[in-house]
């Protein structure tokens, strides 16, 4: 639903999967800074895996392309379309 006064307003009417249980674990990922591809294909493959943090660090030999905001943001965006994609609800 969408309220009118205060911006957007979400509520679950029909629950069309069930969600998973909550484990006592949190998987974490560290991840070297790699090439733009790479890098993409990975973050794409741990979402799916059900990866619940991804941090992405500098080491002696990683490659650092630099990016900015910008690069933070379409990397975030393939982040999200590869849990829609594997319907992951987390």
């Amino acid at each position: 639903r969408r309220s009118d006064t205060s911006g957007a307003v979400v509520a679950c009417l029909h629950q069309y999967k069930r969600q998973p249980e909550a484990r006592p674990w949190k998987i974490h990922l560290h991840v070297a800074s790699l090439k733009k591809t790479r890098l993409k294909l990975v973050l794409e493959k741990a979402t799916e895996l059900g990866v619940d943090s991804i941090h992405i660090v500098d080491t002696e030999y990683s490659t650092n392309e630099g990016g900015g905001d910008q690069e933070q943001y379409k990397l975030g965006t393939q982040i999200i379309e590869a849990a829609e994609q594997c319907e992951r609800l987390t």
